[in-house]
């Protein structure tokens, strides 16, 4: 038994002992938290489609997309990466998962990831700029990045028309899909991936809200000079 399994055993025996039950059931929730991630291998439905690594030629954005795709020797195909039916993603470092987001922007998870790869110029949400930042934040450390990708499936479905219905292929709303894997992250985890901040009704970072929204500023000072 190492150091912080004694720790944690002397924790729980002191509330069993001193708390109410109210107090306890906090003190059990924040130590399932701290302690409890998710790792990818858990997952059986994502396929990893990239590495994401720093971007270092003198340009003002922070990462860059290596795509597991035919061109650099993988079987996935570009279509795949371009299909424009919903996608959930899933940043994984370290191989524990950070965030889980989704999409159905044209162009792919491609494109999905397309204004993460330049979220340090024009007029970006807080996400778009601060994910990009808080990535290369862990590239620098040394950790390794990964992209993985839950695509929205296509079912046969009635449809219908003006004048009646008819049986078509449609794609699965990828927000159920979203919602779901957020539901199973949470049942193991008690809580939502550490780059959810939306979810987890937690703030961003202080320096990166002051920088989102010092460039927005910037840009809008720009648009109105240069009109």
């Amino acid at each position: 038994m190492d150091m912080g399994e004694n720790m944690s055993i002397g924790i729980l025996g002191f509330a069993e002992k001193t708390l109410d039950s109210n107090t306890k059931n906090v003190v059990y929730s924040n130590m399932k938290k701290k302690n409890i991630t998710m790792n990818i291998n858990q997952v059986k439905t994502a396929k990893k489609v990239a590495d994401i690594l720093p971007r270092n030629d003198g340009s003002k954005n922070k990462i860059k997309m290596y795509w597991y795709e035919e061109k650099n020797g993988y079987d996935i195909p570009l279509k795949y990466l371009k299909d424009n039916s919903g996608r959930v993603y899933l940043i994984v470092v370290d191989d524990v998962i950070y965030k889980i987001g989704g999409s159905q922007c044209k162009g792919g998870i491609k494109g999905t990831w397309g204004p993460y790869c330049g979220g340090m110029g024009g007029s970006p949400s807080v996400r778009t700029y601060g994910i990009p930042i808080l990535i290369r934040e862990k590239l620098d450390n040394g950790s390794k990045v990964e992209l993985y990708m839950i695509p929205s499936e296509k079912v046969f479905a009635p449809v219908k028309g003006l004048f009646g219905e008819e049986d078509r292929q449609v794609g699965i709303d990828f927000k159920a899909i979203e919602d779901k894997c957020k539901e199973d992250y949470k049942s193991i985890v008690s809580d939502y991936p550490k780059w959810n901040f939306q979810e987890r009704n937690q703030p961003w970072p202080r320096y990166i809200q002051e920088g989102c929204n010092k460039l927005n500023e910037e840009t809008s000072f720009n648009s109105r000079r240069n009109r």
